[in-house]
């Protein structure tokens, strides 16, 4: 008799657990998780002030910075025992908001999107996507879609217009006249409050990992905005065969450390969680062109480096070759998406009329030119001749922003899907007008 009561005692403690871990499975698998996506459609940063989860688990936390344009998703999950409840509060320029959720362990459902817009700038909304899965909507009323660009190029570090100039070793004089030229800046951007700065070529002069030290202390610490850059000549092409450096014995260390350096770069800008961001290079293969592109607005920026059509190969001591790939075919897709979505867009790379022109077949001239033609091309920035002004390439405006290391630079002012490009110049530490060129638009 004992022991058929065990045996039924046994046969109830497994019946119990097998309704337990089964209830776990259902739980976790069926109702138990809540995703949000919050998608910032507005010129403005999101900043998370409050995050908090009461009851659960945070399956992914939210970042704390959306950037404008930009998006990110969170999730929290419950436990066997109990829901998920929680909240995620943003600040956002004269305003806020606070998505909270609730789900019991029974599947009881609870959301609510607290708004605070006084000025009433906003239109915030919350849309089920699936089960337990929600997109907030963060769009502006009446977008202001008027910003301010920084346009550079070539800071070359150690070079100088000095006949004494060594730009291998002028490291504090390079940096002295630098700094001159970034408080200029700074300044202007106290007028501008620029949106971004792109820097188009030429971070370097022999693509040194102190050279890139030097530009990122002077302008992108400095500047606090955020650059996108491009390589140029003297960053990887000039150093092919010809430059080691600190790590890498080869030949071809130089213009390694300034590839990878790049690629780090790109890595950094996904993080950025913009809405739209594309770029060609595959780190597993080590092959691609590192052009990337992102949107901002009604515009679509287009980052090239050193040209559409430059190639080459990078041997490192050991280890496989990384190859550079020409931008055309990536480029052609990546202007079609944008076109698809409405957008303007704004090509920026190095060097548009002395390597591009020469290295490059008829036939990739031809099919660059007509890609500018087909997707209407609005404006084209570059570097390379120190020379800053206006020309065209193939009928498009191009626009040189010279060099920083002579204190030139640029500034796009935007307005939908307008441009009209200034030029300044703060070899002085003020930001020097020189001349303002005639608003250009889309369509």
């Amino acid at each position: 008799m004992a022991t058929n009561y065990r045996i039924l005692f046994l046969a109830v403690i497994l019946f119990l657990f097998g309704c337990s871990s089964s209830k776990e499975h259902l739980s976790t698998k069926t109702y138990d998780i809540v995703k949000y996506t919050v998608v910032n459609n507005t010129q403005y940063s999101l900043s998370v002030i409050r995050k908090n989860v009461e009851w659960g688990n945070w399956v992914s936390k939210p970042i704390s910075t959306i950037q404008p344009y930009g998006r990110d998703s969170f999730s929290t999950k419950g436990t066997l025992t109990a829901g998920t409840e929680g909240n995620v509060e943003y600040s956002i320029y004269k305003g806020s908001f606070d998505v909270y959720w609730s789900l019991s362990h029974w599947g009881s459902v609870k959301n609510d999107l607290s708004i605070n817009d006084p000025h009433e700038l906003y239109n915030i909304y919350r849309v089920k996507d699936a089960s337990n899965t929600y997109t907030v909507y963060v769009n502006e009323k009446n977008a202001a879609k008027k910003y301010n660009v920084l346009i550079m190029s070539d800071p070359q570090p150690f070079r100088l217009n000095t006949s004494s100039n060594n730009p291998n070793k002028d490291r504090s004089e390079w940096e002295s006249f630098n700094a001159v030229v970034s408080s200029s800046i700074k300044k202007l951007k106290n007028d501008k409050n620029f949106a971004f700065g792109i820097v188009n070529g030429d971070i370097t002069e022999f693509g040194r990992r102190d050279s890139r030290e030097s530009f990122d202390e002077i302008y992108t610490s400095r500047l606090s905005s955020t650059l996108f850059i491009g390589l140029g000549n003297h960053d990887y092409a000039n150093n092919v065969g010809d430059c080691t450096t600190t790590g890498e014995p080869s030949s071809d260390g130089c213009a390694l450390s300034a590839v990878w350096d790049m690629n780090d770069r790109i890595n950094e800008y996904k993080k950025m969680n913009m809405e739209v961001f594309s770029a060609y290079f595959d780190e597993n293969k080590k092959t691609g062109s590192l052009a990337y592109s992102w949107d901002y607005g009604d515009m679509h920026y287009v980052q090239l480096q050193n040209y559409p059509t430059y190639t080459t190969t990078l041997s490192p001591t050991f280890g496989a070759d990384t190859k550079i790939k020409s931008s055309l075919s990536w480029l052609e897709k990546d202007l079609q998406s944008a076109a698809n979505r409405g957008k303007t867009i704004i090509l920026n790379f190095h060097d548009a009329k002395d390597h591009f022109i020469k290295k490059s077949s008829q036939d990739e001239l031809n099919k660059f030119k007509q890609l500018l033609e087909k997707y209407k091309v609005i404006v084209i920035f570059v570097g390379h001749t120190h020379s800053a002004g206006k020309s065209d390439l193939y009928g498009i405006p191009l626009y040189n922003s010279g060099a920083l290391f002579q204190g030139d630079y640029l500034v796009a002012t935007v307005d939908g899907k307008c441009i009209q490009v200034s030029r300044y110049n703060g070899s002085s530490g003020n930001p020097k007008f020189i001349e303002q060129f005639s608003s250009i638009c889309g369509k």
